[in-house]
């Protein structure tokens, strides 16, 4: 069958008269089926218009479905290669349904167009497009495509708007064979077998599901497992794995969004989890300031990436970083402020920065040896990521910074201005270097402080 045409009716039977009268002219050669569900009409519509479209599939609600759900009742019965969702206060002109056809089939490309542009926003998600979504990524499913498959699972998982979520649903789609060993798929049918109802988990399907798709690479599922080991599931606790698991994988996730600034999308979980075991404890020393950074950098990239997919994955999530922010905050007596490039900053923003081989200026180095105080510019000609935990603040700058160190002894400056990469710490100095084409880092500025600094200075 060519085509399904699917009509919602809810008390105008006299349109709905009108638009079967158009439709059955327009779909006169055409391979067709019609359905009309009605939502508990109160004008009898359907007795109105059953006599005259005999051929009609009728769905009598015995209550209000709903525009969505009423059309996918229809749709889940229907047959047709194409479905089309028609208002019952249409008039159809004889020529629209046949040259539609018509370029579906000769742009075989158009579902897959639709479904794109729903996803981007490009097309208003509202219950009628949703429907359609649905049924397009349905149909390309049907013809193999593994990202209709993804993305139905997906929908199902997370629901929307006009659809609650179904992990049953979801299950069947991320378990489809266009996605035998896709690393994503197999992260969605992991977390369907968790987040189920206590007495549905499958732990072992779970924990199997997420080393698979670790072992093909997937850095989603690194942090999955890790929760498999923290939280015992199908395997014994083990935090000090856990730990391991998750600082491995949080490197390369922060090289990604903090230097190449691409594929990064999982990397505030892996910060969200580096700030949980810092501030418990869990295989890692605890180490409340430390937790703080990584929940700052957290509320950072789940805000970001919010910006970017258009809506937020985890909103659980990001509450909770938020939370714990403001809870150790006031614990350690800490407000939001702007930004300050003082010394702990600096050293705070050269672990977040991860390792870069961007080309940097230094400008404009002062000291004052009455204060100790070094001051000098840095120019960051991309976005760099910078960290002021006693502010409680983080985010990228660009252009001209201009740094201010305290308790400095002494500093050392060659006569060239460039570098790529930072080295030290407060404790045993920093030095700004490059690497020469025989391999060789040259350092152009290193900074000395004080072995007698107290640490309320800092």
């Amino acid at each position: 069958m060519k085509l399904s045409v699917i009509i919602v009716n809810y008390n105008v039977k006299h349109y709905l008269y009108q638009c079967l009268d158009s439709l059955y002219k327009a779909i006169k050669d055409i391979d067709a089926e019609v359905f009309v569900v009605d939502n508990h009409s109160k004008d009898a519509s359907v007795a109105y218009v059953s006599r005259r479209f005999q051929k009609v599939n009728y769905v009598e609600s015995n209550h209000n479905l709903g525009f969505a759900r009423a059309n996918n009742i229809a749709i889940r019965q229907s047959e047709g290669e194409y479905v089309l969702l028609l208002n019952p206060d249409t008039v159809v002109g004889e020529d629209t349904i046949r040259r539609v056809i018509a370029f579906m089939d000769e742009n075989p490309e158009a579902a897959r167009t639709y479904c794109g542009r729903y996803q981007d926003g490009k097309i208003a998600h509202k219950e009628k497009s949703e429907a359609l979504y649905i049924h397009y990524l349905t149909t390309l499913e049907d013809q193999g495509d593994p990202i209709a498959s993804l993305s139905l699972g997906d929908f199902y998982f997370y629901g929307s708007e006009f659809t609650e979520k179904d992990y049953s649903k979801a299950l069947i789609h991320y378990s489809h064979r266009s996605l035998f060993a896709n690393p994503k798929a197999l992260c969605g049918l992991g977390l369907c077998y968790l987040d189920r109802m206590e007495d549905e988990k499958d732990s072992a399907r779970a924990y199997i599901a997420f080393s698979k798709a670790a072992a093909l690479g997937s850095m989603e599922a690194v942090y999955h497992l890790a929760d498999c080991y923290e939280h015992g599931y199908f395997v014994a606790p083990d935090y000090s794995f856990a730990y391991q698991l998750i600082e491995t994988a949080y490197n390369e996730a922060l090289n990604l969004f903090a230097v190449e600034r691409m594929n990064w999308f999982d990397y505030p979980e892996l910060a969200y989890r580096m700030a949980h075991f810092y501030e418990k404890g869990i295989g890692v020393e605890r180490n409340e300031e430390a937790a703080l950074k990584y929940y700052l950098l957290t509320e950072l990239s789940s805000s970001l990436r919010t910006t970017f997919m258009g809506f937020d994955k985890d909103p659980k999530m990001l509450s909770n970083a938020q939370a714990a922010i403001e809870e150790l905050g006031k614990k350690h007596k800490l407000i939001k402020n702007p930004m300050v490039y003082d010394v702990d900053t600096f050293e705070d923003s050269l672990v977040a920065q991860g390792i870069t081989q961007e080309e940097r200026t230094l400008a404009n180095v002062t000291w004052n040896e009455e204060t100790n105080e070094l001051e000098f510019d840095i120019v960051y000609p991309l976005p760099t990521l910078i960290v002021d935990i006693g502010n409680l603040t983080a985010g990228f700058v660009t252009g001209t910074v201009h740094w201010s160190l305290k308790d400095v002894a002494n500093y050392k400056l060659s006569g060239e201005s460039h570098f790529t990469r930072i080295r030290g710490n407060y404790d045993d100095g920093f030095a700004f270097s490059y690497q020469n084409e025989e391999g060789e880092l040259i350092s152009i500025f290193e900074i000395y402080f004080r072995p007698d600094r107290k640490e309320e200075n800092r």
